[in-house]
């Protein structure tokens, strides 16, 4: 990772250079990720912070402005610590092409989160027009059906479970545990058909990359003995034309 590191400081020192402010925020975005890479959540809090405040200075928004918003709530959340500034942030994301259903998970995961206070719940179920986790589960569970990826249900599954659990919902929180290892279920099933599919075809073209190489040395071979054949009635014919040239007249039946 070091050369990642010294190419995204490098493309964020060009930016101040230049005072470019979109090449700053490519380069911290990507820097982002390399602090993530080495678990430094210090460093990669302080970076997505910057990011933030940088795009908020900017008239036109980059197009890098939700990722970096994803990115800030995936470690203010992580954290645990100023709610009131990621609720703010949660809004912001909201406000984005699509970011509504982007930003479903991360309520489900701030409400369902252990250092969670009864407040925090509250000013979020309020924010959904909701008394309780419950109610709050369904909604979330319904204006999300058909919009995110698996990946993001499961997960956002098993943080609504988590929830319901801690404040009494023991069935509807079975129901969620249960659906989510359903679909993971599926998820893997499909996973493991396409690994299944994609091994049947690389092995569909070796077969034919191995029927056309041994055609081709077929085709070779045959080739090499159609001339060595050549060669010997070559050298077949030019022998018994020798032969008749030296017999004698009367020897031509030889």
């Amino acid at each position: 990772l070091e050369p990642a590191f010294q190419w995204c400081q490098e493309l964020i020192d060009e930016g101040v250079r230049i005072k470019d402010t979109t090449l700053i925020i490519l380069g911290q975005y990507h820097q982002y990720d390399n602090y993530t890479q080495v678990r430094d959540l210090p460093s990669a809090i302080q970076i997505a912070t910057e990011t933030y405040e940088l795009e908020k200075k900017l008239r036109t928004k980059t197009s890098y402005v939700q990722a970096n918003l994803l990115h800030l709530l995936n470690v203010k959340i992580f954290e645990g610590k100023d709610f009131s500034f990621i609720l703010q942030v949660l809004k912001e994301l909201s406000e984005t092409q699509n970011g509504d259903i982007e930003a479903y998970p991360y309520y489900a995961e701030l409400a369902s989160a252990r250092y969670a206070s009864d407040s925090l719940k509250t000013e979020i179920f309020k924010e959904f027009g909701t008394e309780n986790v419950s109610e709050f589960a369904e909604q979330i569970m319904r204006q999300t059906e058909g919009k995110i990826n698996q990946h993001d249900q499961i997960q956002m599954l098993k943080a609504l479970a988590h929830g319901l659990k801690r404040d009494g919902f023991i069935d509807q929180s079975f129901d969620y545990l249960n659906e989510a290892m359903h679909l993971n279920q599926n998820l893997v099933s499909k996973d493991l058909a396409n690994t299944l599919a994609e091994h049947q075809t690389d092995l569909a073209l070796k077969e034919q990359e191995l029927a056309f190489e041994f055609e081709r040395k077929q085709k070779s071979w045959l080739i090499t003995i159609a001339v060595i054949l050549g060669l010997l009635i070559d050298v077949l014919v030019f022998v018994l034309i020798k032969q008749v040239a030296h017999c004698e007249p009367k020897q031509r039946n030889c």
